[in-house]
């Protein structure tokens, strides 16, 4: 009976196993070292002590990459052989408040310590491949292949595989909301007290702007206020945005373990 398990494979897999066993900015980005040498000194001091109350195994390198997507970025897996480190936008770093910075920095260690990379591309993968064998086992005719044009064009080999395929999309999305509320409370419980007041005010400040950015509409298209009409709320959090909790949510279970 042809099984369509290659939900397993396909171009967004390869692109997550990539991003998961080679932490490729430490090895091809180039460093853009914008930080003052004491302040990177101390930044990469700080790293390292998170680091260490983390139990992380391995020294954690610091690259900056200028105008990155993301504030920080973890990089590597700690259980694997490799390198690993924190990528960090330098003007970001000059822009918030040393406290919000060492929440932010050992909110990404932890992913680092708790593997997060790696099993956020495993476990989705390994639900959507034992989906995809249930739905051939269960309704044979779903297992029956699809052209080899169509194989080609969407990296589903048969209706099975793109019901497992729908299935490990959906448990990504929970599994990474899930791993990211982890991340902040791991992080959270390692920072400095004035770290961990700072945490709540940092999710604060960016639901501020995206509160600015939803009200702002003079100067947008048609369809960025499409956008911003039916996908940022009231209350600056991103409906898009479907593997993080939501800025609301966040502040909420920061805030009650401040003492």
């Amino acid at each position: 009976m042809p099984i369509g398990l290659n939900v397993l494979s396909g171009a967004s897999f390869l692109l997550g196993a990539i991003n998961a066993f080679l932490p490729w900015r430490l090895y091809l980005q180039e460093d853009a070292k914008q930080l003052s040498e004491e302040k990177r000194n101390q930044l990469e001091i700080k790293i390292q002590e998170l680091a260490n109350k983390l139990g992380i195994s391995k020294p954690v390198e610091l690259i900056e990459i200028k105008g990155m997507v993301g504030q920080a970025q973890a990089l590597g897996i700690d259980m694997l052989p490799g390198r690993i480190g924190i990528a960090i936008d330098p003007d970001m770093v000059e822009s918030i408040p040393e406290a919000e910075l060492e929440f932010l920095i050992s909110h990404e260690l932890s992913h680092i310590k708790t593997n997060d990379i790696f099993w956020m591309m495993v476990v989705p993968a390994i639900i959507g491949g034992i989906s995809t064998l249930a739905i051939c086992i269960l309704f044979p005719s779903l297992a029956t292949l699809f052209s080899p044009l169509i194989m080609g064009i969407f990296m589903v080999a048969s209706p099975a595989a793109v019901i497992g395929l729908a299935v490990s999309v959906a448990a990504l999305i929970f599994f990474s909301r899930w791993r990211e509320e982890c991340a902040d409370k791991l992080g959270f419980s390692v920072c400095s007290d004035e770290a961990q007041k700072a945490a709540a005010t940092f999710f604060e400040n960016l639901r501020t702007t995206m509160i600015e950015l939803k009200n702002n509409q003079e100067d947008d298209s048609c369809f960025d206020q499409f956008l911003k009409n039916y996908f940022l709320t009231e209350d600056g959090d991103d409906l898009l945005d479907l593997s993080h909790p939501t800025l609301t949510a966040r502040i909420k279970y920061l805030q009650p373990n401040l003492v």
